[in-house]
């Protein structure tokens, strides 16, 4: 199952690959790549996950019998799977690997196949949805401003509230400190 079916969509892939290399339907290669590799071959990995594990339930489930042959082809159906399962793990893994480190080429192909007003309509278009956005995001900001002030304000209004109490505790502490110096020199004057 794993193996015809990764040739039938690897098939396909190459050829859409080959084609766009030679400026042939870039824009199909991109659309194949997107479906086959993001959405047909996941879901043709998780119906042969589904298929091994009732394979695999079954063979477990022979091991746990009375009859010797029995439980020795089900170790062995077992061990096969396991090593299986191990392989196209690894296989899956350096698929989404190269996957991943070609992304935007295969994008990058599809836009060169575009004219040039083409492109620059689609960019167009890029600039005004996020001027859209942009006016969006303001606008939702600026509603929540006049709460975001007022709690400024509150804060601001606290802030200097302390301030002045400090201020004044300062001052307070500074006067007795002049006082203190004032009787300290009145003692010296006194007995010089």
């Amino acid at each position: 199952m794993t193996n015809y079916g990764s040739i039938a969509l690897g098939g396909i892939l190459t050829v859409t690959s080959l084609m766009a290399a030679f400026g042939i339907a870039a824009g199909i290669n991109g659309l194949a790549w997107m479906w086959i590799a993001g959405f047909i071959a996941p879901a043709l990995w998780l119906a042969t996950d589904i298929v091994r594990v009732i394979g695999y339930d079954s063979a477990y489930t022979h091991t746990q019998g009375k009859v010797v042959v029995d439980m020795g082809r089900g170790v062995g159906v077992m061990t096969a799977m396991k090593a299986d399962m191990l392989k196209d793990t690894v296989m899956r893994t350096m698929f989404g690997i190269a996957l991943m480190e070609n992304f935007w080429g295969l994008f990058n192909s599809a836009w060169n196949s575009y004219t040039d007003e083409e492109q620059e309509e689609m960019m167009a278009s890029q600039a005004e949805t996020i001027a859209v956005r942009a006016e969006e995001i303001a606008t939702a900001r600026a509603a929540m401003a006049p709460a975001a002030e007022e709690k400024v304000e509150e804060e601001a209004e606290e802030g200097e509230e302390a301030e002045e109490g400090e201020e004044g505790e300062a001052a307070e502490e500074g006067e007795e400190g002049d006082a203190a110096e004032e009787g300290e020199g009145e003692e010296e004057a006194a007995e010089e």
